[in-house]
C-alpha cells in the first residue's frame, strides 16, 4: 500500500499524512487494526481495499453457501460472530441473500446433483 500510495503522490499534488486503522474482514478472519497510509486531500483509496467495505467476497461466497445447504440466518449469525469476530445480524444475511438468489439457486441445484 505504500508503493501504491508513492506512486499516486508522483501523479498528484498531495501530501503523505499518515496513517489510519481500520479493521479487515477475510477468509482466515479477522484483520484488526491495519494501518492504511493516507493522504492530506484524502483521494487516495488502496486498490486492496474497497472504500467503505469491511469484508472480503469471499465472506459473502461462505453465507451464501451457508444458506444453500440449509443452514438457518440465525445460525448463520452465531458462525460469523464466532469466526470472524464480526456480527451480522439475521436480518442482515437474508438482505444479502435476496440480493444474491440466483447464485443460491445455482448452488442448491450442484449441491442435489452432488447427492
Amino acid at each position: 500500500m505504500l508503493k501504491e500510495r508513492r506512486i499516486y503522490l508522483e501523479e498528484q499534488e498531495d501530501y503523505a499524512n499518515g496513517f489510519y486503522t481500520r479493521d479487515l474482514l477475510t477468509k482466515y478472519g479477522k484483520v484488526q487494526d491495519l494501518k492504511v497510509p493516507r493522504v492530506r486531500n484524502g483521494g487516495f483509496r488502496p486498490a486492496i481495499l474497497s472504500e467503505r467495505r469491511r469484508a472480503e467476497l469471499d465472506l459473502t461466497s461462505t453465507v451464501i453457501t451457508l444458506y444453500a445447504v440449509g443452514v438457518s440466518t440465525r445460525k448463520i449469525s452465531q458462525f460469523l460472530e464466532s469466526i470472524y469476530g464480526a456480527y451480522y445480524s439475521p436480518q442482515s444475511i437474508s438482505r444479502l441473500i435476496k440480493v444474491t438468489e440466483d447464485e443460491v439457486k445455482e448452488l442448491n441445484c450442484l449441491f442435489v446433483e452432488m447427492r
